[in-house]
């Protein structure tokens, strides 16, 4: 797998997060934390996961 275990949409959704935050580098600390907020977001419905991409839901 890749790096922190978890699928691609995720982890692209990581470090896509972090660019945007303005980090040039994604330290495990920032991983792990975007990847629970992600993980969040997609758990309370703010963000909706199909097999290979994740975007903000609809509703």
């Amino acid at each position: 797998m890749t790096r922190l275990e978890i699928e691609n949409p995720e982890v692209d959704a990581i470090v896509n997060a972090a660019r945007y935050l303005g980090f040039t580098n994604t330290g495990k600390r920032i991983q792990h934390r975007l990847k629970y907020a992600i993980r969040l977001l997609i758990r309370d419905g703010d963000l909706e996961r199909n097999s290979n991409l994740i975007r903000r839901s609809a509703t």
